[in-house]
């Protein structure tokens, strides 16, 4: 997940600025609002964790013999980092341990394995946290798709998809697991996604016969409720989609879905399920086509958009809650392949903000572009703030040349604004920052810059950099 970067002037505070490090930032999660701990990659097969600070300073950093696979919190003092031990690239995920750190003195106190992949298929692991990231259980998806039998593109995509096992496991303080069976819907249809709730709640979304289907398991693993609306999708498309835990609500949930219906129309939809009301909602379907650009234009504030051309390509990704709205965040993505060498193109982004039924309150576009070859990370991100979203994306300059652009949009109004870019000292080519690591803290937030270069091994580098909210 990267690319290469070098960043102009901005119209913010930049309180600090750290040298750059061998490391690049893989994953984030908050603490607190003095410090957030991170999952690390030093090189092709090197990995570790660390902590950092709300003023931009990496206070620790621990290896870990294995490939990192989620984190959640445990407790005020603890979090907990998940990994499985080093395999071939052709081989599944085989064991997975669970690393117990204690937050104050930074360091490993418990390591344990918590499973054991019982056959030669893939399994798709998730970790399931609560509405503040604390550690539920671990999701384990086996499926039918098996590396060492070969099988590549949709054939593959089609074996990944299908459920063959599902289980919950659940650790106490020593980390000793207990599995727990999870019948679910997903067995007969294709699996999308699963995410944690309060109380120890597990929410599955599965696709079957011309429906999205959410279904509620308690913390024992007992099937407590099922709420289905409408998708037609196209035989063996794929879906991308975003799930999203409501933390303003109790037991709601907000997914966005890219998807192909059947007659091969192009849709980015956002459904609601309210497990109180055991009621769900849709946005409006619209298809996504020239008359969808003429009409963001109307919309926008932006009349001209020239990046928008591909807008079938439109995927979402991410989904925020401010007070009595909600807002999903979309950015055109190709990938293509010239000569075996692969480019990801980040094109325009919408910004569309709904009321909880689901009605489009406003639309927004950003007008931008950025192209990557080294790593591949959604060009944008949003953090929700006392009315303000601000939002920070990476665009394109020329070759290898980034700069990263920072935008205000007023919830009430709908209006939106560049407020100016973000600059590192260290200049130079192949810097870029991947916005989705950006760390958000109460009065300030932290943003990496990283530096990589892939020849006969996989150098990294990562500068941070500090900004006061404007």
């Amino acid at each position: 997940m990267l690319t290469k970067l070098w960043i102009t002037a901005t119209t913010l505070i930049i309180t600090s600025c750290c040298f750059a490090q061998d490391y690049m930032i893989r994953n984030t999660l908050r603490l607190d609002e003095t410090r957030a701990f991170v999952s690390l990659q030093y090189g092709r097969n090197s990995f570790g964790c660390g902590f950092i600070t709300a003023a931009g300073i990496m206070e620790a950093q621990l290896p870990i013999e294995g490939v990192p696979l989620g984190m959640a919190k445990s407790g005020t003092k603890n979090v907990l980092f998940f990994y499985s031990e080093s395999e071939k690239y052709t081989s599944p995920t085989k064991i997975v341990h669970a690393a117990l750190i204690e937050v104050g003195k930074r360091k490993i106190i418990k390591d344990n394995i918590i499973y054991r992949n019982p056959g030669k298929n893939d399994i798709e692991l998730t970790v399931i946290r609560d509405a503040v990231d604390n550690f539920i259980s671990i999701l384990v998806r086996n499926t039918d798709y098996n590396p060492g039998m070969g099988g590549f593109g949709g054939n593959a995509e089609v074996k990944r998809q299908k459920t063959t096992g599902m289980v919950n496991v659940t650790i106490d303080k020593t980390l000793i697991p207990k599995e727990k069976e999870i019948k679910s819907i997903a067995f007969d249809g294709d699996y999308i996604h699963a995410c944690g709730g309060n109380n120890g709640n597990l929410f599955i979304c599965t696709s079957i016969d011309g429906q999205l289907i959410a279904e509620r398991f308690d913390s024992i693993g007992t099937l407590k409720g099922k709420i289905p609306v409408a998708l037609s999708l196209k035989r063996k498309s794929r879906v991308q989609q975003v799930l999203q835990y409501d933390s303003l609500s109790t037991n709601c949930l907000n997914m966005a879905v890219a998807y192909l219906d059947e007659e091969k129309h192009d849709f980015v939809q956002l459904f609601r399920f309210d497990f109180n009301s055991m009621k769900s909602f849709s946005s409006e379907k619209v298809v996504l086509n020239k008359d969808y650009v003429r009409g963001l234009q109307d919309r926008s504030e932006n009349k001209k958009l020239k990046n928008f051309s591909e807008i079938y390509n439109l995927r979402p990704v991410q989904i925020l809650e401010s007070g009595d709205k909600i807002i999903l965040v979309k950015e055109i993505n190709i990938e293509e392949m010239d000569k075996n060498v692969a480019s990801h193109r980040k094109s325009g982004s919408i910004i569309s903000v709904f009321t909880k039924d689901l009605k489009l309150l406003k639309e927004n576009a950003i007008d931008k572009w950025c192209l990557l070859y080294l790593f591949n990370f959604p060009a944008i991100t949003a953090f929700a703030k006392n009315e303000n979203l601000y939002i920070v994306t990476t665009e394109s300059r020329g070759l290898a040349s980034f700069r990263t652009i920072l935008y205000n949009m007023n919830l009430s109004t709908g209006e939106i604004v560049k407020t100016g870019e973000i600059e590192k000292e260290e200049s130079g080519f192949n810097w870029v920052t991947m916005p989705g690591l950006i760390m958000w803290f109460r009065d300030r937030y932290v943003v990496p810059f990283t530096n990589g270069v892939d020849f006969f091994s996989l150098s990294l580098k990562t500068s941070l950099v500090t900004q006061k909210y404007k």
